[in-house]
């Protein structure tokens, strides 16, 4: 053995490496911790309601490591009344202070269904996508895959396929039936410490939970204002069209009756001068002893004027009717 291994060796029995586990009621968590431990330290049943009713902490020693196992109830799809979730699930950070070293995100092979997506979707947005990099998936029941191998599971589902390729294609293969097959232990330990490795033996912390509340209620604060501007640049667009038309409208029903004046006091004025014509033609006629007239009067428009003409049929004393264009008698109007 050499002395770079030896030194990595007494580096991982020093240091304590604590495991997170998060999953849905029936996925073997508490199943998986006591395989890890070789030994009955969680409260374990296979059975649709969730066992583990309150986070549970043991630390023992694995592969010649000290680890540590929060195991976790189901945060999501609890059938407890009064369960808090977000308090819940902080307390299950405080279990692990200062921090989880990786955080065991189990799925089930035999009930993958629209859930387990709901459930990773839950995942990323509560933990944050500062949580991938410290996180490892862990499929459990692989008995149940029917024949198929696990990466060709994945690479037929395409939304799990993008979360494992955000979780740094981190994930393992676990069945919970085999529990004395102690290499599959030892192999899951081997990609926890490739991980603690490559995070420089960093963790997960409650604080990075508060961070990712903070942003994910910063960006609710930033969308609701960004929603009521848009509703508010509506109701500006609607009142600013309303007050246009009515505007318009207005304009256009004043036009409408003051071009109704104009015609009703051009049609008094036309008549007005009308009868006085009628009336000094009908004095002029009387004036020099004509008898007999009958007066007509009719309005002519010549170039854009309009003219009242006048035609008097009269009878002499020793002729019939006569018509006479009385010229002299015209009236010009100019319409605007």
């Amino acid at each position: 053995m050499s002395l770079s291994k030896e030194i990595k060796d007494l580096q991982m029995m020093e240091q304590n490496t604590v495991l997170l586990l998060i999953g849905k009621t029936g996925s073997g968590k508490s199943a998986t911790g006591n395989i890890i431990f070789n030994d009955r330290v969680f409260e374990s049943e296979m059975r649709s309601s969730s066992v583990t009713r309150v986070c549970q902490k043991h630390t023992g020693s694995v592969s010649n490591r000290s680890v540590t196992v929060i195991d976790t109830q189901d945060f999501i799809f609890s059938t407890h009344t009064e369960f808090d979730s977000d308090s819940e699930l902080k307390k299950a950070l405080e279990l692990c202070s200062p921090g989880a070293h990786v955080i065991l995100l189990f799925l089930s092979l035999g009930t993958f269904t629209e859930q387990e997506m709901d459930f990773i979707s839950w995942f990323e947005q509560k933990f944050g996508a500062e949580a991938l990099r410290f996180t490892l998936v862990l499929f459990t029941h692989a008995d149940q895959r029917h024949m198929r191998t696990l990466a060709e599971m994945i690479r037929a589902n395409p939304q799990l396929s993008g979360f494992i390729s955000r979780c740094g294609q981190r994930y393992h293969e676990f069945n919970i039936k085999a529990a004395a097959n102690r290499r599959q232990v030892t192999e899951l330990m081997e990609k926890i410490d490739r991980l603690v490795t490559e995070n420089t033996n960093s963790r997960y912390t409650l604080e990075m939970m508060k961070e990712t509340e903070r942003r994910r209620e910063e960006e609710k604060r930033r969308e609701k204002e960004r929603k009521e501007r848009e509703h508010q640049m509506i109701l500006d667009t609607v009142k600013r069209e309303t007050e246009i038309r009515v505007r318009r409208e207005y304009e256009e029903e004043k036009e409408r009756r003051e071009e109704e004046r104009r015609e009703t006091e051009l049609q008094i004025t036309l008549e007005r001068v009308r009868i006085e014509t009628e009336m000094r033609v009908r004095r002029e006629y009387v004036a020099g002893k004509r008898e007999k007239a009958r007066l007509f009067t009719w309005m002519d428009v010549h170039e854009g004027f309009f003219y009242w003409r006048i035609s008097i049929n009269c009878r002499s004393f020793d002729r019939d009717f006569l018509e006479i264009d009385v010229e002299e008698s015209v009236y010009p109007f100019i319409f605007s």
